[in-house]
């Protein structure tokens, strides 16, 4: 009688372990990516501005790709 009990509980913290893995996966991963985000918005500034050329270009270049790839 209490092995049932003991697997039900079993059961049951495998799925609060996986529901709070995964929610602290989903906060490192946003945490991750605003860091990203912020490391590159500090590093554009310094770069020196032959280079700011070049970004600017493959940026516009994705945007266009971005915007002519919606159709299809």
């Amino acid at each position: 009688m209490f092995q049932f009990f003991d697997a039900v509980s079993a059961i049951f913290q495998t799925f609060v372990n996986f529901i709070v893995g995964l929610y602290e996966m989903i906060c490192n991963l946003l945490g991750i990516v605003f860091k990203g985000t912020l490391f590159l918005f500090a590093l554009v500034p310094n770069l020196p501005p032959y280079c700011m050329s070049f970004i600017a270009v493959m940026l516009s270049i994705a945007i266009l790709i971005q915007i002519l790839n919606k159709g299809g």
